[in-house]
């Protein structure tokens, strides 16, 4: 996406997904032969002859030449899909053009448009390093000055590689104009690289970044550059592990090439920067003008914006561009100027920021840079600072670690299999995580934790000191290791802690949830036990007179560890026996052994369970989300119960619980009236449904006594003002209703009753009829009257709202909203939409004001416009076809009848609106655990009724669902269940006021 609010000309747009790019660069475009002759247009900027095609990835290399042979084109180069090819003359330039865009094994053509540099040079005699003092570097280098994992990317005119600045941090060298590691030196790449991570060496200069890596990238043949160049730079970057890329140039020109390499490089986690350009004006430039870039404007030691900084709504930060001393070739210094200058310093800074935790994604970084920056100019974002000058010093000190917090609950253990030693340590959100073990040969013994997606905080875990065989681990030195990684690094932290051995052997005996079983069902009872030493073991089962049943082991040894017994519920002659109660006796097999044989009770229960009675609280559940209908089993033994609610035909309606564990008594289950999608039920009869489950595995099936349901919900109304013209025959009254009931209907004027309505209504939109007549059949006068219009549901529940009916031969009214979304995103298109009504015909006057009421725009003067329901829009320019400059507008809206006038003012705004009072989602935990959740209450206060829309959409952006709410003034609640509790969505709210007037809010989990 790109930043900003004007699309340059694009050339043929495709449909593009490139399964050599991997999916998360996909593009959706389409086919288009008709801005051919605006592309090739002889003002715009592109290198000579030459056109960069994407194939296919199904195209093989013989139907590619073929391809390009019969265009007339020579192919010059071809990387990762992309072809760059040159014809031989402007008129087979032209005719391969238009055969290729039509041509359906080709994604996009363009030309191969040209890239320059933003920089100006200056004497080396001005000021030296001003800007460190500036941005505060001395307490950033509190923090890091940079660690050699972090590799930033300077895509250039190539560099002095040898200089001595940079010894030993120049990585993957590469050259995009002849596709090799020799690397040209370069007079502006030296000094980008010189400003982001010089050496800290007394010598010289010294970098933002000084202990970081150096990958130098070419794109510059002579003065000028190319779009395949860049792309071909970008991809080579990301695919040789660059944290970070600096841009320092730009160009006017849109291309689909630079837009799908910048795409790579963020869905990659990259961190991408580049220059605003030089030319001192607003117009967008590229590849600064990308959403997923950071755009850097330039200013001056005392924090002006420099006169030749390029500025505009794609502004993301500001940084010292101005007198800057920096390396250059032959190993000497200079100064120089420009936004060039500027970008690197927030290349470097970012480099700090990844230096410190390299977990952080490219939203992070940007986040900590423009949140620490120094406001400059407007407060807040705007359009020649952005968020501000960078701070390095503020920016590190909000830079959270990867890991902290390590601790352990003791340095010395000594294990015996039944103790536990516990880590805990905070982690940053995002990563993946994975806790071990090791020995002092740095061998992993024990994995505790296994790339464990982690969003935030404190994560513990114990260990018992064996290994992952589950045996007692030797004697020594070991080390707790937490790593952390995200798509591009990994961090790790070790603790050390001394294990020793109990001395003497011992048995523990642990039960399981199997010591009751059913061997009719399958199922055996299992138990386990550990051993500190090695050891001969004797197992047995003994009957309640002490008589041995079967003997499971006889002095067989093990090693010390922990091991599994099993009983399939036979004796020694394999017969199954009686139902009863049995012991499981372990011991150790030596006759000098002080330690005490370990004994399990073991159950044997074939018999299914039984409940002796349900008792219901009522007959009746009136349904209104407080009420509750409860049931009481009672249960003669311990079991775990899955209980529904069940219609009378049998369909289940809610999933009370899954085999919830209950004790022998009473137990209590209740139920709302809410089905599993949190909606009420239809009225009707229900009854509680039971699965019934033992300790052994035994189940029954239960069929509860029937109850009603009746819909108790309070209802509710939407009633508006209308107008009445006696000559238009009657009048329709219109209004929403949240269910089927009565309504009634007092017609009054002056406190007195003109008329009297009534109908049965169902739910929804209706309307009642008046026909403009009083009680006795008299015509009605003009004036005002209250429409005061009472709604009674089947159970006498009631609810009155009153609207006003203008009747005849009214003043003119005019109604709009106080304050309208203003959509900065989409000036180019609609930047606000207002929809206001007229109580009758009138000349209208509509304009736009700043914030300093000066006029930006007339939308119309004194045009006739008809009384209702009527709506403008604005396009975010003024008068002279300009931007808007502010957040926030005012219209003003004037309506003259001739005899009468009105006029009403809104404001236009970013800014959330006064009507919308609380606005939250909150993710409610699911049973799998804390990090999952398994729906989103919504919690939301107006000050006025309105509809709501709410859309959900996958990680695709794909609609999942949609659902409408009305809204009335007040508290309202909601909640919607997610269809994948492991999976993250996006919600999209959108309110519509009784006029068509919206208001949308996005949200992302």
């Amino acid at each position: 996406m790109k930043k900003g609010m004007t699309l340059l000309l694009i050339l043929f747009l495709f449909s593009f997904a490139s399964n050599v790019l991997a999916a998360e660069t996909k593009k959706n475009s389409h086919l288009s032969t008709n801005n051919v002759e605006k592309q090739f247009d002889s003002n715009k900027e592109f290198k000579g002859l030459e056109l960069i095609i994407k194939f296919n990835s199904w195209i093989t290399d013989n139907e590619r030449q073929l391809i390009l042979s019969s265009a007339s084109l020579e192919e010059k180069s071809f990387y990762k899909g992309f072809s760059l090819a040159k014809a031989a003359s402007k008129d087979a330039f032209k005719i391969a053009a238009d055969r290729l865009v039509k041509d359906t094994k080709i994604e996009f053509v363009e030309p191969n448009y040209t890239i320059k540099a933003s920089y100006t040079p200056k004497d080396s005699f001005y000021p030296k390093q001003w800007y460190l003092n500036k941005l505060n570097n001395q307490q950033a280098w509190d923090a890091t000055k940079g660690s050699k994992k972090i590799t930033v990317a300077v895509i250039d005119g190539g560099m002095q590689t040898n200089h001595p600045e940079f010894k030993g941090r120049i990585l993957s060298p590469f050259n995009a104009v002849t596709e090799s590691e020799s690397i040209k030196t370069d007079v502006h790449g030296t000094h980008v690289a010189g400003i982001i991570a010089a050496a800290n060496d007394n010598k010289g200069t010294v970098g933002i970044a000084p202990n970081v890596q150096i990958m130098p990238i070419n794109i510059f043949s002579g003065d000028g550059a190319d779009a395949y160049d860049e792309s071909v730079g970008i991809m080579y970057a990301v695919d040789h592990g660059a944290n970070i890329i600096n841009m320092s140039y730009n160009s006017l020109e849109y291309t689909y090439t630079e837009e799908y390499a910048i795409d790579y490089a963020a869905s990659r986690g990259v961190v991408l920067v580049a220059a605003a350009g030089n030319d001192g004006n607003n117009a967008p430039n590229y590849p600064a003008a990308y959403d997923s870039v950071i755009s850097v404007t330039a200013v001056d030691q005392k924090d002006r914006l420099a006169n030749f900084s390029n500025y505009g709504t794609s502004i993301d930060i500001s940084a010292p561009g101005v007198n800057i001393y920096s390396t250059v070739p032959a190993s000497h210094y200079r100064s120089m100027d420009g936004t060039s200058m500027a970008a690197p310093m927030v290349s470097g800074v970012a480099a700090l920021i990844l230096s410190k935790n390299p977990l952080l994604t490219p939203e992070d970084v940007k986040h900590i840079l423009t949140s620490t920056a120094k406001d400059l100019g407007a407060k807040g974002l705007d359009e020649r600072f952005g968020y501000g000058r960078i701070d390095a010093g503020n920016a590190l000190q909000n830079t959270p670690a990867p890991l902290s917090n390590m601790k352990v609950d003791t340095n010395s253990f000594n294990i015996d299999g039944n103790r536990r030693n516990n880590i805990s340590i905070s982690i940053y959100k995002g990563s993946s995580v994975s806790i071990t073990v090791e020995n002092a040969k740095r061998k992993t013994v024990k994995t505790l934790v296994s790339n464990k997606k982690w969003n935030g905080g404190n994560l513990s875990a114990p260990w018992d000191g064996t290994d992952d065989q589950n045996h007692l681990v030797p004697e020594g030195t070991y080390s707790f290791v937490v790593k952390a990684k995200n798509n591009k690094e990994i961090v790790s932290k070790a603790k050390k802690i001394k294990v020793s051995h109990e001395k003497t052997a011992s048995l523990t005996l642990k039960s399981s949830s199997s010591d009751h079983f059913s061997p009719a069902r399958k199922k055996k009872g299992t138990a386990s036990f550990r051993l500190t030493k090695k050891a001969k073991i004797n197992a047995k089962i003994i009957d309640n007179n002490g008589k041995t049943v079967k003997t499971l082991l006889s002095k067989k040894q093990f090693a010390a560890g922990s091991y599994s017994l099993t009983w399939d519920g036979k004796d020694k002659g394999k017969k199954e026996v009686k139902d009863g109660t049995y012991q499981l006796v372990v011991s150790i097999a030596d006759i000098y052994s002080r330690i005490k044989p370990a004994s399990l009770r073991m159950v044997v229960d074939t018999k299914a369970p039984s409940s002796k009675k349900e008792k219901l609280s009522s007959t009746n559940l009136q349904m209104n989300g407080k009420n509750q209908i409860t049931s009481t089993l009672e249960l003669p033994e311990d079991a775990a119960v899955t209980a529904y609610i069940q219609t009378d035909k049998g369909s289940s309606r809610k999933k009370l619980t899954n085999k919830k564990p209950a004790k022998a008594g009473k137990t209590t289950f209740r139920w709302n009236g809410k089905n599993d999608k949190n909606d009420f039920v239809e009225e009707g009869n229900y009854y509680y449904y039971y699965e019934i489950f033992d300790k052994a595995g035994n189940s029954i099936r239960k069929k509860g006594a029937s109850f009603i349901v009746q819909d108790w919900q309070k209802p509710s109304l939407i009633l508006n003002n209308v107008n009445y013209d006696k000559t238009s025959g009657e009048l329709l009254i219109p209004y929403t209703a949240s269910k089927s009931g009565i309504i009634h209907v007092e017609l009054s004027k002056d406190k007195k009753t003109v008329n009297m309505l009534e109908k049965e209504t169902s739910a929804g939109s209706q309307t009642i009829t008046w026909n403009g007549k009083d009680k006795d059949g008299n015509t009605a006068e003009d004036g005002k009257y209250e429409i005061k219009m009472t709604m009674i549901d089947s159970y006498h529940q009631s609810i009155t709202k009153t609207a006003i009916v203008a009747v005849g031969s009214t003043p003119i009214t005019l109604e709009a909203p106080a304050t309208v979304q203003y959509n900065s995103e989409y000036v180019a298109e609609k930047a606000a939409e207002v929809f206001y009504k007229l109580s009758k015909d009138a000349d209208v006057t509509i304009k736009i004001f700043d914030t300093y009421s000066n006029l930006v725009k007339t939308i119309q003067d004194h045009a006739l416009v008809h009384g209702g329901v009527n709506s403008f829009s604005w396009d975010g320019k003024d008068n002279d076809g300009y931007w808007g400059m502010d957040n926030s507008f005012t219209y003003e809206i004037t309506a003259d009848a001739g005899t009468e006038k009105q006029t009403l003012k809104g404001s236009i705004t970013t800014e959330k609106p006064a009507w919308l009072k609380k606005e939250q989602l909150t993710n409610v935990p699911s049973n799998n655990g804390e990090q999952e959740s398994k729906g989103i209450d919504l919690h939301i206060t107006t000050e006025s009724d309105m509809t709501l829309k709410w859309d959900v959409y996958d990680d695709e952006n794909n609609l999942i669902t949609n659902q409408k709410y009305n809204l009335t003034k007040g508290l309202f609640t909601a909640y919607y269940e997610k269809p994948s509790p492991s999976k993250e969505y996006h919600y999209k709210l959108t309110y519509t006021d009784a006029l068509g007037n919206q208001y949308m809010n996005k949200y992302d989990e």
